[in-house]
């Protein structure tokens, strides 16, 4: 069950975006992608997570804030890898230059398979923290 690793291929929507049928879009393939990469639904667990979401971009592409481009990611993962975003102690949200060393140094299989022929993706985490305190 957890940890939760995925992959998202396209170009992320931003929260800010006016567009509303551009994030649903966008959101379905979050939810598509999870579906892929795991079986759902899962058991929700009782405890805190660790979401990582890394941004792999092009740098022909508008590079899009990260704290904007985190929202609809974590929305759509609601009632499905976690029952409430409010379990979320820990959040780490970075972008790397597709083309970049860096973006294949220590890179999970499923972020190298990608890399060769996406321009931008983004590479999910969600890990268990631990038990929540009351």
């Amino acid at each position: 069950m957890f940890p939760v690793e995925f992959v998202v291929v396209g170009t992320p929507v931003s929260w800010r975006s006016g567009n509303k049928r551009r994030k649903k879009k966008w959101k379905q393939a979050i939810v598509a992608a999870l579906e892929q990469a795991t079986k759902l639904p899962l058991k929700a667990p009782i405890d805190e997570v660790r979401v990582h979401i890394r941004y792999y971009y092009s740098k022909e592409s508008t590079v899009l804030d990260l704290d904007n481009l985190s929202k609809p990611v974590l929305d759509a993962m609601n009632r499905r890898v976690y029952d409430d975003d409010s379990q979320i102690c820990d959040l780490w949200i970075d972008r790397v230059d597709v083309r970049s060393a860096v973006a294949l140094h220590e890179a999970p299989q499923n972020v190298v398979d990608v890399i060769q022929s996406a321009t931008e993706f983004l590479y999910i985490n969600v890990a268990s923290a631990g038990v929540r305190e009351s």
